[in-house]
């Protein structure tokens, strides 16, 4: 993931994840604000199912950004 951007699932569908500027997203940004902090907030009873439904749909707005993505102040784009 730190290398290019990509898991091997987003390898697969040819997608990664940057910068909202399209630089490279380092591994930090991506494991302490996309992931970890995602998990944390998801794992507190009651709002974290809250949380979770709205981070799922975030997807359907217009700029096709979830909150993790709003966090960490990233986008997937094509690779």
């Amino acid at each position: 993931m730190h290398k290019n951007g990509q898991t091997i699932g987003k390898k697969w569908l040819d997608i990664k994840v940057a910068r909202k500027d399209g630089s490279r997203a380092t591994l930090a940004r991506i494991f302490w604000l996309r992931y970890l902090l995602n998990t944390v907030f998801t794992i507190i009873p009651v709002i974290g199912s809250f949380y979770a439904l709205i981070d799922l749909l975030f997807i359907f707005g217009e700029s096709k950004r979830c909150c993790h993505d709003y966090l960490a102040d990233t986008i997937v784009i094509r690779a």
